[in-house]
C-alpha cells in the first residue's frame, strides 16, 4: 500500500478500499469473518470480472521456505473437504503452484501441521481464501490467488509472521507491479 500512488481510503465493511484507474485494492483483514464481510460489501458496490487474492500463508510443506511466493492451484476447506481448482492469470504462471488449505484457526502445533499435510496433501494454510473463492464462484467471478509464506505453521508461527509479513508483502507487490503498470 505504501508503494502505491496516494488515493482516498474508503471504508468497505471491516476492510478498506483504495480505488485506482485500472484496479481496486481491497484490504479485507485476516480471518474468515472480516474477509467475507469486506468482500461482500465490495461486491454489493462494484461488479468486478476478476478477484485476485494476494496474501500470506503458513507453510505445511517442509520444502517451502519463508519468503517464497506461490500461485494457488487448489484451495480447500478443512471443515467441509470442499475444494476449488483455480486458474491464474498468465503473468503468474512463472510462480510455482501450491495447494492451499483454509482452516478455522491458526495452526500452532507440529502435530496439527503434520496431520493437515497428511490428510489434505496441502502445501500452505490460511484462514480465508476458500471462503472468498466460494463467494466468487457463486457469483461467476473469476478468482485467483497468490500467497507468500510468512511462517512455517507451528509453534513459532505467530512470531515468524510478525518478523516476515512486511518482507513478504513487498515481494507480493513486486510481482504485481508490472501487471498494474506501477512505476518504481
Amino acid at each position: 500500500i505504501k508503494a502505491l500512488p496516494e488515493t482516498e481510503v474508503i471504508p468497505c465493511g471491516p476492510g478498506s478500499l483504495r480505488r485506482y484507474t485500472d484496479f481496486h485494492l481491497l484490504r479485507c483483514g485476516m480471518g474468515k469473518q472480516k474477509a467475507i464481510a469486506s468482500l461482500n460489501f465490495y461486491l454489493d458496490q462494484f461488479n468486478p470480472r476478476t478477484v485476485l487474492l494476494m496474501g500470506f500463508a503458513g507453510a505445511l510443506n517442509h520444502k517451502f521456505k519463508i519468503g517464497q511466493l506461490f500461485r494457488i492451484t487448489t484451495v480447500m476447506n478443512a471443515q467441509t473437504n470442499n475444494f476449488f481448482d483455480l486458474s491464474v492469470y498468465n503473468p503468474f504462471q512463472q510462480l510455482p503452484g501450491a495447494r492451499l488449505l483454509t482452516v478455522p484457526q491458526a495452526v500452532t502445533t507440529e502435530g496439527q501441521k503434520q496431520d493437515l499435510r497428511k490428510r489434505f496433501k496441502a502445501d500452505l494454510v490460511d484462514m480465508e481464501a476458500f471462503h472468498l473463492a466460494q463467494i466468487c464462484f457463486r457469483q461467476n467471478i473469476q478468482f485467483g490467488a497468490i500467497k507468500g509464506v510468512t511462517d512455517l505453521a507451528g509453534p513459532q508461527a505467530g512470531n515468524e509472521f510478525k518478523q516476515n509479513h512486511q518482507v513478504v508483502a513487498l515481494k507480493l507487490f513486486e510481482i504485481l507491479r508490472p501487471l498494474l503498470k506501477i512505476e518504481p
